[in-house]
């Protein structure tokens, strides 16, 4: 969420940086989707209070979003798996709830 946070800081303060670098700053759902997406990302964060991080992380990672990540550079996706993991299982539930299922 850190592409999403970096272009918004850019859009609302853009006198604050030379530059900046934003990569995969997905930003949410077409309106017709948005109910459908607020509902995924706050079961996503019910996974990550329920399961614990590393268990739902290896579900999590396994997602049609991140089918293509896996495919295109394996090494990658075992690593970003592994930190995913690794993350704090409140704070990522936190992080879906407070931000991600908020998203327009």
């Amino acid at each position: 969420m850190g592409g999403f946070a970096t272009l918004h800081f850019g859009l609302t303060y853009p006198d604050r940086a030379l530059s900046l670098l934003v990569a995969g700053a997905g930003y949410g759902a077409e309106k017709a989707f948005e109910e459908y997406f607020r509902d995924v990302s706050l079961e996503v964060a019910q996974q990550f209070e329920a399961q614990g991080a590393e268990q739902f992380s290896q579900v999590y990672g396994m997602a049609a979003s991140r089918i293509s990540y896996l495919t295109k550079d394996p090494r990658g996706w075992v690593e970003f798996r592994q930190q995913l993991g690794e993350h704090d299982s409140l704070g990522s539930a936190m992080t879906m709830r407070g931000v991600q299922a908020r998203r327009p």
